[in-house]
């Protein structure tokens, strides 16, 4: 149960954290469009810690590789392990297996 509420917490912070970064994301494309006038925000920091980055299960080899890829391109899209080797990245599923040391994605027949 304990596990449980902390997969949540972490859930909510990685989520809120994403919220974040969008709303920054959009008042700079709003800036730049001139749609809308620049909401000044005096003291307001975006900080993206390292928990908004993927979190893998340790001992899954194929979800370590995944983890530490997500992580290393700072790469905060929406990732989701399904099951063993299947992903959804934002609304992609995917297959993902290891081949000596190097993480290979199928697509269209091929990897």
């Amino acid at each position: 149960m304990k596990g449980r509420v902390r997969e949540c917490e972490d859930e909510f912070e990685q989520n809120h954290e994403l919220v974040l970064l969008k709303r920054l994301e959009v008042e700079q494309l709003e800036k730049q469009a001139g749609v809308k006038a620049p909401v000044i925000r005096p003291n307001v920091e975006v900080r993206v810690s390292s928990s908004a980055y993927y979190r893998a299960i340790k001992g899954d080899l194929v979800d370590e590789m995944v983890g530490s890829n997500l992580t290393k391109m700072q790469c905060t899209l929406p990732v989701r392990r399904l099951c063993d080797g299947y992903y959804l990245f934002g609304t992609k599923k995917v297959y993902l297996k290891v081949n000596k040391q190097s993480l290979l994605v199928r697509q269209q027949g091929g990897y």
